[in-house]
């Protein structure tokens, strides 16, 4: 009886779990195809309820959130154009050193603007949120770092 049970409960969880990944990957697909303006306005919208952003610092990270997705797709099509689709692991000593290097000047910067946007209490608790985000997004369950890929 338990095994009758058992089989058809299975059947359904199996259900119900792969309708969530086929949500997950709508919503993830739709977001793709919004403009770069509604993507950085939706972002600074997250921020403003969670930090609760004065009108002008809404429009300053708008403004910065705007000037990152950009960025962010330039490169992604400059990539794109050259065929350099490659891994970190395929990169030559050199090649890997000026990509992290240009990786990192890039979030140093923009930490130095949020900071200078921010007041101090809102910066700290998006530092924090910041920190949480990062980990949900680069760990697995297992603590294990995965590598994000891009596009898919």
């Amino acid at each position: 009886m338990k095994k009758v049970l058992f089989i058809p409960l299975m059947f359904l969880a199996f259900i119900a779990s792969a309708q969530e990944n086929n949500e997950r990957k709508h919503a993830h697909k739709d977001y793709h195809e919004m403009s770069n303006e509604q993507k950085a306005l939706l972002k600074v919208k997250r921020m403003t309820l969670a930090l609760d952003l004065s009108e002008k610092q809404q429009d300053e990270m708008e403004s910065l959130q705007l000037s990152r997705i950009n960025q962010r797709e330039q490169l992604r099509e400059e990539r794109q154009g050259e065929g350099k689709e490659r891994s970190r692991e395929s990169m030559s000593p050199d090649e890997l050193f000026a990509y992290e290097n240009q990786r990192l000047d890039k979030m140093i910067a923009y930490k130095k603007e949020v900071k200078d946007i921010l007041s101090a209490d809102q910066y700290s608790k998006w530092e924090e949120m910041h920190q949480k985000s990062k980990k949900v997004r680069h760990h697995n369950p297992n603590g294990m770092k995965e590598h994000r890929q891009h596009g898919k």
